[in-house]
């Protein structure tokens, strides 16, 4: 009798243990990790792209989804969370102002003034004028952020004379409403005569400058950085290397093949 009892608890234990494990497991993976589409995007970006599709983080937001449908329980949840929410924000705002407060104690501050703290020591980011104003490495252009380019071939004279020479659409009409993911802010970056840019599927994508035929394309199942894509070239090397940050990781591609370098971040 007693070793039969004893079976029986073990295999409640053990079907209690297995039934938390499965529904701990359910509530921590990503949504977007529970699709077939994971699949390509790993074969795209390595299997370092699932780390984003577990973490303690998707867990509050997949219990608060699924809390949101019994409001008894919910409504009382999110009023006691917001309530610690606040009492955090104000020692938080506690704790800036006293850094504010140092800081302006160090160094007056005049709105609309630059003070010589917060001047930039080195007139030069980018040493090569060159670099800045006839390229298109990184967002906006080069480190000055500028948004200009120094080339005469557009002027006010031929620029009445522009016409479209191609176009390129990531998602079709048909899929626009199954495909379409997010508005992109990222803007596309240039590297030898390749455009590369995100799409609203969350493709990162290259295209011949000329003919905007596709070089190569990944998917990416998670959203892909609203800032910060950035191009390297190393002529004397013949590199060249896009660094865009997706989820929780920064990923460099090679820029001419589009094949991620799995070496990068290795210690």
């Amino acid at each position: 009798f007693y070793l039969k009892n004893m079976k029986k608890i073990k295999f409640l234990i053990a079907s209690f243990s297995l039934l938390f494990f499965i529904i701990f497991f359910y509530f921590m993976i990503h949504d977007k990790c529970k699709s077939l589409s994971i699949f390509r995007s790993t074969l795209d970006f390595g299997t370092a792209h699932l780390q984003t599709c577990f973490s303690f983080n998707n867990m509050k937001k997949n219990v608060k989804k699924k809390l949101a449908n019994f409001p008894i329980v919910y409504d009382p949840a999110l009023k006691l969370y917001g309530n610690y929410l606040r009492f955090q924000g104000i020692l938080e705002k506690e704790q800036t102002a006293d850094k504010i407060n140092q800081n302006l104690l160090e160094v007056p501050f005049i709105e609309g003034v630059l003070n010589n703290k917060s001047a930039i020591k080195n007139k030069y980011i980018s040493s090569d004028d060159n670099y800045e104003y006839n390229n298109w490495y990184r967002s906006h252009g080069g480190n000055w952020n500028t948004k200009f380019d120094s080339g005469k071939n557009i002027n006010k004279k031929n620029i009445h004379k522009l016409k479209l020479a191609w176009k390129y659409s990531t998602i079709n009409k048909e899929n626009l409403e199954k495909k379409w993911k997010s508005n992109i802010e990222l803007n596309p970056v240039f590297i030898n005569n390749k455009i590369i840019f995100v799409g609203a599927d969350w493709k990162i994508i290259a295209l011949n400058a000329e003919n905007g035929n596709l070089l190569w394309d990944l998917q990416s199942d998670f959203m892909p950085s609203r800032r910060g894509m950035v191009v390297e070239n190393d002529k004397k090397l013949n590199l060249e290397n896009l660094f865009i940050p997706i989820g929780d990781l920064v990923y460099k591609i090679n820029a001419k093949n589009g094949k991620i370098i799995k070496k990068f971040g290795n210690k």
